[in-house]
């Protein structure tokens, strides 16, 4: 099984990418958002790697969203 999760690095979600791994044996994918405060995404990766995802994709919206 897989799940992904939205990624900010808060207690919660970092609880559930490590119960993830550890009581449902999921694969867990982060997902960060780069809403543009580059402060916000330093460490996110590597975080994410060590509270147990297996992968994690960094994602700038802004040539996803043009025009709109």
């Amino acid at each position: 099984m897989e799940a992904a999760v939205a990624f900010p690095t808060s207690l919660d979600t970092s609880t559930i990418v490590v119960l993830l791994g550890k009581k449902y044996e999921a694969e867990a994918i982060t997902v960060t958002v780069d809403v543009g405060r580059e402060e916000d995404l330093l460490g996110v990766e590597e975080w994410a790697y060590k509270l147990g995802a297996n992968k994690h994709y960094p994602i700038d919206p802004r040539g996803v969203c043009r025009g709109i």
